[in-house]
């Protein structure tokens, strides 16, 4: 009884939202045509662009197993490059001062707020909370954020799931 009332009420909302859909394209398109009547090559492309769509691009004959076997080969032949360098110390690198890096200092809570309200809110599939409510409920999660940064800069190890990204090609 209950699947059959979803599958009634999903049905019911496909129905709506193809009614709806429909009822854009119409108000679209008749909006589109009256304020082209008067100009007969915006009305010829419009009719073209519904009576002949152009065609859908072909897919790309590339896998993701291509596209990580290109990355992988590349950082291969850039090492061997690395490998074939001589291995003795320049003089330039045995005078140098430069001090190692041996810890991170923790930062403030108010540190962390301040770079939360000040990053852009844009998104990414990969994070568990939409930026734009991070920035809004940062406050409230302060301690807890400001606690994993902190842990993060002195243990040296970040969680691994902060170590994912999306990757898009252009």
């Amino acid at each position: 009884m209950l699947r059959r009332r979803k599958k009634t009420e999903n049905s019911k909302i496909s129905t709506n939202v193809r009614e709806w859909e429909t009822s854009a394209k119409t108000s679209f398109y008749k909006e589109k045509l009256e304020t082209s009547a008067q100009d007969p090559r915006k009305l010829h492309n419009i009719f073209s662009s519904l009576l002949n769509p152009p065609a859908p691009p072909s897919p790309s004959s590339l896998t993701a197993e291509d596209f990580a076997t290109f990355y992988t080969e590349k950082i291969e032949r850039i090492c061997q490059t690395f490998t074939s360098l001589p291995t003795s110390p320049t003089s330039h690198s045995q005078h140098s001062t430069t001090p190692s890096l041996t810890q991170l200092s923790t930062v403030a809570s108010e540190e962390v707020l301040q770079i939360t309200r000040s990053c852009n809110p844009t998104t990414c599939p990969l994070d568990p909370i939409p930026s734009a409510m991070l920035q809004t409920i940062s406050p409230d999660l302060l301690p807890f954020i400001t606690t994993v940064i902190n842990g993060s800069l002195t243990s040296g190890h970040v969680p691994t799931a902060f170590k994912k990204a999306r990757v898009i090609p252009s």
